[in-house]
């Protein structure tokens, strides 16, 4: 009999430093060929895990390691690196965190030549890569050339030129816009058909993949495992508070099911469906039995900011970066209203995070193009800025300034002079805020990716700022922690703050943007409600976005039952059928 291809038994795990183990008895098996989705919350060591199957760790990051973690019958830890890394390939979720060359032709060759194969047997490889991953157009460019998705996909090619059994997957489409995302897992699809490959994902993008994986592992917040089943198991079989608590993201579909089904409505999850086009199928066989019924119009409201003055404006602005030849911002526009809250999306490279920068002088703009609360910025002050406007950058190491969590957020408050028992409680009460007390006293480098972020997030939000600026607010957590964050950030919208949102989430625009600003290829092709931009197909086609699942859903509807009102989130959709099937809304 084939040993397993994964076996992990009671591994416990403590990083150096670290107070308490970021793993703890952590126990669970994958079979050959299998295509497992891992999921947890943020911080439980689901990429330390990751690190584990290649002996990374402990054999190079150090720590208190116990337990096993054996890989077709050898252990991981004792194995030698240089054979065991041959087995198990991991893909990061920063690509070019693991390139290694300037070139795709060098990079993926590097790893066979590393290896001291023959010169035909590495071409053999890399020829066998590029052919899997469909990257022969991307062959003889400079790596810094290719997109996001791009990228992810030569790091994928580079790891197969190992020939791995074995493939682990970090959290990889987490910068990706919809299509870079829609890229790589389409390439995964394909891994998938051959059965030669195990595939172990750490994913947080459920809707889209959960279609293609055979069995999904719900972690705690130890990596300990608390269900493990086929998708619909997980899913339906799982107490949805269980889910709740521990923040795992669900598929909207799956969400809209649940809720029906704890309001009175259980027709829906009783046929489990994990789609779109499984949830229409259902849905329409119910509403079309209902079909006298007279929808309420759905009414868009005015942009709170309507009317009021303008707390940014951007007029024509350019911008080039030194030695790079395409612009990163050609002719673009931006006018938010005190008081808005405002969604700018795009493809990856568009210049979304370009402009953003302009809006608080990281880049300094030229006279008379950017102006904040009506004063031009290229004259002000970055401590003036500072004083109206919060940035969080979309890589929370960009703005880490201290070696302690305390002293990190305290900072921008003693600048300010704020008196020292004030700075302690709201300290506290920003680590509360963003479920980071237990971190008091850490190294903010030290943190997990997810924690990171929430840490950006907390030292913009304890200053209190007019306008706050958000790249990718939500990336790297759980859906506990980002529910929360963006809960906060609407309370504070609602309190009157203007809000500017950087992202690829369209179910974040669905339901918390008033407005969305488009960037593509540095310009500005649309500004409007989240459903006047859902509705522009060939817009939203040319510039790489998707619109959320329940719009989709609506959409579906409306091919069998004309009158079902356009919808874009799952309280919107999940109202409209209980107000039919006298459930409770």
């Amino acid at each position: 009999m084939d040993p397993l291809a994964i076996l992990v038994e009671n591994l416990t795990f403590r990083h150096l430093g670290a107070d308490e183990p970021c793993i703890s008895g952590a126990s669970f098996q994958v079979e050959r060929g299998e295509f497992v989705l891992l999921l947890g919350p943020s911080g439980c060591g689901k990429s330390t895990l990751g690190l584990t199957l290649n002996g990374m760790v402990p054999q190079s990051i150090e720590g208190e390691y116990s337990g096993g973690v054996y890989i077709f019958g050898e252990r991981a830890e004792t194995t030698p690196t240089s054979r065991i890394s041959q087995r198990v390939g991991i893909v990061f979720q920063d690509p070019e965190s693991q390139f290694c060359m300037l070139t795709v032709n060098d990079e993926l060759a590097f790893a066979p030549e590393n290896l001291n194969l023959p010169e035909d047997e590495i071409r053999k490889r890399v020829q066998e890569a590029v052919d899997r991953v469909s990257i022969q157009h991307l062959l003889g460019r400079p790596v810094t050339a290719l997109s996001g998705g791009e990228k992810q996909r030569l790091a994928l090619a580079s790891v197969l030129t190992l020939q791995p059994e074995i493939l682990f997957f970090d959290d990889v489409t987490a910068n990706l816009d919809p299509v870079g995302t829609a890229m790589v897992f389409e390439t995964l699809r394909q891994l998938r058909k051959s059965r030669d490959k195990t595939i172990v994902i750490v994913e947080h993008k459920v809707d889209e993949l959960i279609d293609t994986v055979d069995r999904i592992i719900v972690l705690d917040d130890r990596s300990r495992v608390v269900t493990s089943g086929t998708p619909r198991e997980a899913f339906y079989d799982t107490d949805p508070s269980v889910l709740r608590r521990l923040g795992i993201w669900i598929p909207e579909v799956v969400e809209l099911a649940l809720e029906l089904r704890e309001a009175g409505f259980p027709d829906l999850a009783a046929h489990q469906p994990l789609t779109v086009g499984e949830a229409a199928t259902v849905l329409i066989r119910v509403l079309k039995a209902r079909a006298s019924h007279q929808w309420a119009e759905v009414v868009t409201p005015d942009p709170p900011g309507q009317g009021k003055d303008l707390a940014v404006q951007v007029d024509h602005l350019a911008f080039s970066y030194r030695g790079q030849e395409q612009p990163a911002l050609i002719d673009a526009n931006l006018a938010v209203r005190q008081g808005d809250f405002v969604a700018v999306v795009g493809p990856n490279g568009s210049g979304k995070s370009t402009l953003m920068k302009h809006l608080v002088g990281i880049i300094k703009p030229p006279s008379g193009r950017v102006f904040l609360y009506g004063a031009d910025i290229s004259r002000l002050p970055l401590r003036d800025i500072a004083r109206r406007a919060g940035f969080v950058f979309q890589n929370p190491e960009h703005q880490i300034v201290t070696d302690d969590v305390y002293d990190e957020l305290a900072y921008s408050l003693k600048r300010r002079g704020v008196d020292a028992d004030e700075i302690r409680e709201r300290v506290h009460q920003a680590l509360e805020l963003v479920r980071l007390e237990h971190a008091l006293d850490s190294n903010p480098f030290m943190l997990s990716g997810g924690e990171k972020r929430r840490l950006g997030v907390a030292t913009m939000l304890i200053v209190g700022q007019d306008l706050l600026i958000l790249d990718e607010p939500t990336f790297g957590q759980d859906r506990s922690t980002a529910d929360g964050l963006m809960a906060l950030v609407n309370d504070l919208h609602e309190d009157g703050k203007t809000i500017v949102m950087v992202t690829h989430d369209m179910g974040l625009v669905a339901k918390y943007a008033r407005e969305v600003v488009v960037v593509w290829n540095g310009r500005t092709p649309f500004r409007g409600s989240p459903r006047e931009l859902f509705e522009q197909d060939d817009l939203l086609a040319e510039t790489s976005l998707l619109p959320p699942p329940m719009f989709r859903l609506s959409k579906r509807l409306q091919e069998s039952i004309p009158a079902y009102p356009t919808l874009m989130t799952v309280e919107a959709v999940r109202r409209s059928i209980l107000e039919v099937c006298d459930g409770k809304a």
